[in-house]
Formats: C-alpha cells, sequence, structure tokens
C-alpha cells in the first residue's frame, strides 16, 4: 500500500511539474510576443513622428513665407486674432 501512495504522489509531482513547464513555456511565448508587438508599435510611432515633423515643417515655411510676402495683412491678422482671444478670456 505505501508503494502505491509513495507512486501515486511520484505521478502527482510529475504532472504538477509537466503543468509547470507548460506554464513557464506559455509565459515565454506571451513575454516574446509582447515584446515583438513592442517594437513594431515603436517602428510605428517613429515613423509618425518623422511623418509629423516633416508636415509641420513645410506649414511652417508655407506660414513664414506668406508673412514674408504680405507682411500688413499678418499683422491685422495677428491683431484680430489677439483681440479675439482677449475678448473670449476676460469673458470666462
Amino acid at each position: 500500500m505505501k508503494n502505491a501512495v509513495t507512486d501515486a504522489a511520484g505521478q502527482v509531482g510529475d504532472a504538477a511539474g509537466n503543468v509547470g513547464q507548460k506554464i513557464a513555456g506559455a509565459a515565454s511565448d506571451a513575454y516574446d510576443a509582447t515584446k515583438d508587438a513592442g517594437h513594431a508599435v515603436e517602428g510605428w510611432a517613429e515613423d509618425a513622428y518623422h511623418a509629423t515633423a516633416k508636415t509641420v515643417g513645410s506649414f511652417e515655411q508655407e506660414v513664414s513665407s506668406l508673412i514674408r510676402n504680405h507682411p500688413a495683412p499678418a499683422l491685422l491678422i495677428g491683431f484680430g486674432a489677439g483681440l479675439l482671444i482677449g475678448t473670449l478670456a476676460k469673458k470666462v
């Protein structure tokens, strides 16, 4: 009887060890998948940053060129925008 209990305990221990190995393997796979997804997101974010920086730089050049070519209307627009913002801020 003692041998049967010992054998059963050994089988339970082996089964628990197998489950532990399977869980460790699944956790490792999940870690690798998460790490790969993180690298992909990092690449996408970097691409988006560069595209945005290029677009903003282009917009900045357009605005600068417009102001240089038409300084008086640009000054009046700036004054009007400041007046409008000041009026709205005073009401709040």
